[in-house]
């Protein structure tokens, strides 16, 4: 996409940027996410052309009635609709599609139970939601049964 391109449709789309695929595989692997997959789902051009069909055709006077009949705002709307259109067709733009994990650290939550566990369970700031639980119901490993036991009876 040209920078002509890239400013004209973030301007339409009130976006402060875009990036391509690649650039938001790079994010998630950056936040410490595991990036199953990343792809263009090869879908958007077709949804652009059955969204503009469906105004068109379908929903014009509801479009219309949502800008107080502004004729004039219609056709501008409608040619940058078209300008998205021909992006899309021309691969310049996709719907991607993306599939990542994080993993937690195992102290994080108790094996077993997939409770919460650690410093802020007990209360206080950054307390989890999850309620105290017995060692019961908590973690069986001697080591980390403190985490698991309540220090007194649940809030």
């Amino acid at each position: 996409m040209s920078g002509e391109e890239a400013e004209r449709y973030l301007r339409f789309m009130k976006f402060p940027n875009v990036l391509d695929l690649d650039d938001y595989r790079a994010l998630l692997d950056e936040r410490g996410c595991t990036v199953e997959a990343a792809e263009d789902t090869g879908r958007f051009a077709s949804h652009v052309d059955l969204y503009l069909d469906m105004l068109n055709m379908q929903l014009t006077y509801d479009a219309l009635k949502r800008i107080g009949f502004d004729m004039a705002l219609m056709e501008a709307l409608g040619g940058e609709m078209g300008f998205i259109q021909q992006l899309a067709h021309d691969q310049k733009i996709c719907q991607g599609r993306f599939v990542a994990t994080k993993q937690l650290t195992e102290r994080a939550y108790c094996p077993r139970t997939r409770i919460p566990q650690g410093p802020n369970v007990t209360g206080g700031k950054g307390a989890s939601p999850y309620p105290r639980r017995p060692a019961e119901f908590g973690c069986q490993d001697e080591t980390r049964r403190a985490r698991c036991e309540p220090a007194g009876p649940p809030p």
